[in-house]
């Protein structure tokens, strides 16, 4: 006997709806069965009859199947064969069931959930079941407030995948029927004599039937092994608004003169007698005798309550598989003119739903807001990182996307790619287009140098439209950086999402620009590399990883100079990429700028990310041979600010750090170094010192990885003149011979407001 026999039988004899209990039995399988009876609460004028009209008696007879890996897993219950199976909430009949008895779905979920949940599970199952007789005695197992319950069918054999929410658009105030295509497969089980059905609809266009389009479907059938693939056609039926049924009942359709029956309940004879006859007159057009092909119907049924779990929709659509034996007919009842029937005998199978792939379905499933309708993403690169962040994006169903990536997908790609490598050469962007559109998300490929496209205006409106949710970019390329950050922001739409993995892997980066690109991402890059000069554990992950960008030897006479790191490091980091980019598309940006470093952990499992907002950046315009900008960040300017509040009517200033952008004409402060104190400051002059400046430029310049460096001073002058004093014009003169060309910014500082002085260096 089963260890747990004992106890079992006790805890059943201790129910208040138990009246007797059987000695438990043991099974062959290693499991044991109890049998008991239950009293029922039944309404007060059945008890003297002893059973409901629902044919519920006031004690029940029940038996509990346990497992041999009970209490692990739950017992299976039988309820009496001549049970009432006409019931909602029953499992389905399978063959084995039938001759056990009738299992009734007494919980809205797992039941070995519900066993193991609390101390004592299985008075738990029991009072789940009391509660279920209780309620099936008086018919009350619908719940109308939750929902109408669906159809039961005993013997799904597949499912139909299409979209159920377009197909219920079909449907309008009169009755009719629409015809699709469909693409199928079938496979067969010798040993169990069972067929399994799986299909997919294609809804994206109705059909009128012909002798040709027959014709193709006839010739248009594959067999591989024991699965046969092939084309056919889909009826969907619906029936006139006045026409509900309300009765609930399993389905029990086996052949196509219980089909004709049940479509009458539904109220869609009319409308299934019509469709039939377009299939028959396209039949008879195509010759067609004696022939046994397979059609499928999907009938909709309208329900007196929304269907649970059916998004408030009362429209339940009940799905059928016939194999019709189409054979001459000896009446006219057909249709006039017609010479087909259908068989009565034809075989009927009850055919289940699968939602259609499509945002929404993705949504759900992943938990996201159902209703959202964003803009395009745009996707520069579609390397190993953008391919992983694309792909986590377009299961969340966060489409539509742009895919911009000249690159061909060699090889060596497979091993950090989302995709693998296919049987040809493919672009990049085609590859993974494919992938997106099999996710049902629209998809525009350019495979193109995105810096050419940008250089022109027309480009920029086409592919970076104006409702642009966001813009990602994860080339590694500083020219297209470069590139991104130099254009105007009236001319670029959407919010520029950088993304970039570096020391093979040890460190991620987001950067996300501020509102009206404001910092920008060189901006926040920079405050990356500031980073490292102050945050230790930053600088000692660059500074001591050994295994960075090399020459990897991809073939014959072949390299490709990239990072050598695992798939694993790649994908660990665009999950919470991809994630903070499906927030801003949800929820929007903030209006700051965003820098997010991301840590790889010791074991190589998990990263921990750090978040810094940046306000917006001082933007200085001054014109010399060329016209230039200087940037300075949110963090130094209130340095700046700071320095000269303190010493109010003294002037006072301090060294510039940040990087030079020759290219566009740019110096960006990064921070400020105070002044030595060998510095003189007083009421009308500043005079900057020099201990230990040099030594602290050039630890700045070491930590940073060479990216910060001196790039310019400032004073201030409270008296509030931009203009530079005698003073200023010689020690700036002294400063340019000490630059050796490279040019460099003098600030002088106004009350909120800065006067420029900048020397081009070279470019003079």
């Amino acid at each position: 006997m089963h260890p747990e026999a004992a106890n079992t039988y006790k805890i059943i004899r201790a129910h208040s709806a138990v009246v007797n209990v059987d000695m438990p039995q043991s099974d062959e399988e290693g499991g044991f069965v109890i049998r008991f009876k239950m009293e029922v609460s039944l309404p007060s004028r059945c008890r003297q009859q002893g059973v409901t009209e629902t044919g519920v008696k006031l004690i029940e007879t029940v038996k509990l199947y346990l497992p041999p890996s009970y209490p692990f897993r739950a017992p299976i219950i039988y309820l009496r064969k001549d049970f009432n199976n006409k019931l909602p909430h029953i499992q389905p009949l399978i063959s084995i069931d039938i001759q056990q008895g009738i299992t009734p779905c007494i919980y809205d979920g797992n039941l070995n959930e519900l066993l193991l949940r609390n101390a004592d599970g299985l008075t738990e199952i029991i009072n789940y079941l009391s509660e279920w007789l209780g309620k099936a005695a008086i018919n009350d197992l619908i719940d109308i407030k939750q929902g109408w319950e669906p159809i039961r069918r005993d013997l799904n054999s597949g499912w139909l995948v299409y979209d159920l929410s377009e197909m219920r658009d079909f449907v309008v105030d009169d009755n009719g029927y629409a015809i699709f295509r469909g693409r199928f497969v079938e496979k067969q089980y010798d040993k169990k004599n069972m067929q399994f059905i799986f299909g997919i609809i294609n809804q994206s266009r109705t059909l009128k039937l012909s002798a040709g389009l027959m014709n193709e479907l006839k010739k248009n059938k594959e067999k591989d092994g024991t699965e046969i693939f092939y084309d056919s056609l889909v009826f969907f039926l619906w029936p006139d608004k006045n026409i509900v049924a309300n009765q609930y009942s399993p389905d029990t359709v086996k052949n196509f003169q219980q089909f004709v029956e049940d479509a009458k309940v539904y109220g869609c004879n009319i409308t299934l007698q019509n469709a039939i006859n377009e299939l028959f007159f396209a039949c008879d057009q195509a010759g067609w005798r004696n022939v046994l092909f397979p059609i499928f119907i999907i009938l909709c049924a309208r329900r007196p309550v929304h269907l649970i779990g059916g998004n408030d929709s009362n429209l339940e659509l009940i799905a059928y598989k016939i194999d019709c034996i189409l054979e001459k007919s000896t009446s006219l009842t057909t249709g006039v003119g017609l010479s087909l029937t259908i068989n009565q005998s034809s075989s009927v199978t009850s055919l289940g739903h699968r939602h259609m792939i499509n945002k929404k379905l993705l949504r759900q499933m992943s938990g996201y807001n159902l209703n959202l309708e964003n803009g395009p993403i745009v996707m520069i690169g579609c390397g190993s990182l953008g391919s992983k962040i694309a792909m986590h994006l377009a299961r969340s169903g966060c489409g539509p996307f742009y895919l911009i990536d000249s690159g061909i997908f060699a090889p060596h790609n497979a091993a950090r790619h989302a995709l693998t490598f296919p049987e040809i050469p493919i672009l990049k962007t085609a590859l993974l287009s494919e992938e997106i559109k099999s996710l049902r998300q629209t998809v525009m490929c350019l495979p193109s140098d995105v810096i050419d496209i940008l250089d022109e205006p027309e480009n920029i409106k086409k592919y970076f439209p104006a409702d642009t949710s966001l813009i990602i970019e994860t080339t590694g390329s500083v020219a297209v950086r470069e590139k991104l950050v130099s254009l105007n922001p009236k001319k670029l739409s959407g919010r520029l999402f950088h993304a970039a993995l570096y020391e093979s892997g040890r460190i991620g980066v987001i950067a996300i620009e501020g509102n009206l690109r404001n910092p920008n991402i060189d901006d926040l890059l920079i405050k990356l590399w500031d980073a490292r000069v102050s945050d230790e554990q930053l600088f000692s992950i660059f500074t001591n990883n050994k295994n960075n960008t090399s020459r990897q030897n991809i073939g014959m006479g072949c390299g490709s100079y990239t990072t050598v790191m695992p798939d694993t490091h790649v994908s660990v980091y665009a999950a919470g990429m991809a994630e903070k980019a499906r927030d801003i598309i949800e929820n929007g940006p903030s209006e700051n700028g965003e820098l997010w470093i991301g840590i790889l952990d010791e074991s190589n499992m998990g990263v921990q990310w750090k978040r810094s907002s940046l306000k917006r950046t001082v933007v200085l315009k001054t014109h010399c041979s060329n016209e230039w900008e200087i940037r300075i960040l949110a963090d130094a300017y209130s340095q700046i600010k700071e320095e000269a509040e303190k010493w109010k009517n003294i002037e006072t200033g301090g060294v510039l750090i940040g990087r030079i952008f020759i290219n566009r004409r740019c110096i960006t402060v990064a921070r400020v170094i105070e002044a030595p104190v060998d510095s003189t400051r007083s009421e009308n002059s500043f005079i900057l010192g020099t201990k230990d400046l040099r030594k602290n430029v050039s630890e700045i310049f070491e930590r940073s990885g060479g990216t910060l460096s001196y790039v310019g001073t400032w004073h201030s002058h409270p008296n509030g003149s931009k203009e530079p004093s005698l003073t200023d014009k010689k020690s700036y003169e002294k400063l340019k011979k000490l630059r050796l060309g490279a040019p460099a910014a003098f600030l002088i500082w106004t009350t909120n407001d800065f006067g420029v002085i900048l020397d081009e260096g070279k470019l003079c």
